[in-house]
């Protein structure tokens, strides 16, 4: 018998060292934590939590908390990862980060008290916004935390980022922000002062860029958001028609006319400007020969959407996925009453 069956075929019983899962973690650095703070091999571990089954096969949580000496609960409630449908349903989870979405590195002042190793790492499910420490100040999005001593902007403009959430929802602010960072990262891949800043760390190229263009993605955000600076722009569009044909005044893309200059695009602009990118201006091209730009794509969607309703959005552009756990289903008074006497006659 080999020596790798004859592990597979030991009776389970608690490891000699254990750790303690941290909120949110996944399942695979909590697997990769115990594995090593064991001297085990991480992926014959998780073949014995599962049995002899590939290594991609569900973790059994019953097999888990044998080896770990923790309840099934207090591990369900660290990692919903584990738990199944029925069971987040009892669970207390609302607003928590939704397994399958991002994963990040945990703050690694955070992760200190759940790794003894300094050379260790915990990965966290997160929400689309739980990208900095406001603790510790360190950047989580990014193949490794680093530090944001130096650039509190980064800092302040989380904070920003989570006061839009609270006010018009998490929904739309996700949305929001994913095709703001996309418009933004078009907008800086060009930029010489955000090389020049990004040249000035000592991060690498991927971090310093994600963290750079971060406070402008955000305060982009916010005018792709708010109904006031939302209508500088949008309200200025119109559907195309045989009496406007004087190109010097607006540019048609498609069905609908974009206006260059109005006293409210002026306005939107300068803040654009002072607040997202200093070298925007309002210059849609009719998209002919050459590529629109991502900001132009979205007031021609905006435009479209509110001229044509909603159906019109192509796969592509559908609402991003929920990275919250939803609110567990209410039940009426009534029916918890009902089941309550249900049980008790079937005693």
């Amino acid at each position: 018998m080999s020596r790798r069956t004859t592990w597979l075929t030991t009776p389970l019983r608690a490891l000699p060292r254990t750790v303690t899962p941290m909120l949110d973690e996944t399942l695979d650095s909590f697997v990769w934590r115990l594995a090593r703070r064991n001297g085990l091999d991480v992926f014959g571990l998780r073949d014995f939590i599962t049995a002899g089954s590939h290594h991609q096969a569900p973790i059994v949580t019953e097999r888990l908390s044998l080896l770990t000496g923790r309840s099934a609960r207090a591990l369900h409630l660290a990692m919903p990862e584990l738990a199944g449908p029925e069971e987040r349903a009892s669970l207390p989870l609302t607003g928590r980060p939704r397994p399958g979405g991002h994963r990040r590195h945990a703050c690694p002042k955070c992760a200190r008290m759940f790794v003894s190793d300094p050379t260790g790492w915990v990965r966290v499910w997160a929400r689309h916004e739980d990208v900095v420490c406001q603790r510790h100040w360190y950047w989580t999005d990014s193949i490794s935390a680093v530090s944001l001593a130096g650039h509190p902007d980064v800092v302040r403009a989380n904070r920003r980022h989570r006061r839009l959430i609270r006010r018009w929802g998490r929904e739309a602010i996700h949305e929001t922000y994913e095709r703001a960072t996309a418009i933004c990262d078009d907008w800086y891949r060009i930029s010489r002062d955000l090389k020049e800043r990004v040249s000035r760390t000592d991060w690498n190229p991927a971090t310093a860029f994600g963290a750079s263009i971060y406070p402008h993605a955000v305060a982009l955000t916010r005018l792709m958001t708010a109904t006031y600076w939302r209508a500088l722009i949008i309200d200025e569009q119109h559907p195309a028609g045989p009496q406007h044909r004087d190109l010097s005044r607006f540019v048609l893309a498609g069905r609908y006319r974009l206006s260059l200059s109005t006293p409210s695009i002026i306005r939107y602009t300068a803040e654009v400007r002072r607040t997202a990118y200093p070298s925007f201006f309002w210059a849609p091209r009719p998209g002919r020969h050459t590529r629109q730009d991502l900001f132009t794509e979205w007031v021609i969607d905006q435009v479209r959407e509110r001229v044509d309703g909603p159906w019109h959005r192509p796969r592509e552009a559908a609402p991003c996925t929920p990275d919250t756990l939803p609110e567990p289903a209410k039940q009426s008074p009534q029916r918890r009453f009902n089941e309550t006497l249900a049980g008790n006659c079937s005693d």
